[in-house]
């Protein structure tokens, strides 16, 4: 649970078929990045990332996914999600500020 005054906000969200699970993180300070330790119940093999960006917190243009802008009609060029170390079910997520990232994990 994220403090009211926090601004860093997640939500998690298991698949009910034994899947993976979800990991949203947003951070809406505009200075402050966060390094976001997750603990997992179960064994988690890989764990994967897609990264929101933009010029600012108030944009509406210039987003981009994993470094790639998106286009007009909600679109972006299918590039590979960066991995991430999993070590004892637990993995290091770093969120920049003023940044939201998704967090896949099997």
């Amino acid at each position: 649970m994220t403090p009211a005054s926090s601004s860093l906000y997640v939500y998690a969200v298991a698949d009910s078929a034994g899947g993976a699970t979800n990991v949203m993180l947003v951070n809406t300070s505009t200075t402050l990045s966060a390094n976001v330790q997750i603990q997992f119940n179960g064994a988690v093999t890989s764990a994967k990332f897609v990264t929101l960006t933009g010029p600012s917190l108030g944009s509406t243009t210039g987003q981009l996914m994993n470094g790639a802008a998106i286009a007009a009609d909600g679109s972006w060029p299918a590039l590979t999600a960066p991995a991430l170390p999993i070590a004892s079910n637990s993995l290091q997520v770093p969120v920049a500020a003023g940044s939201a990232l998704l967090l896949i994990a099997n």
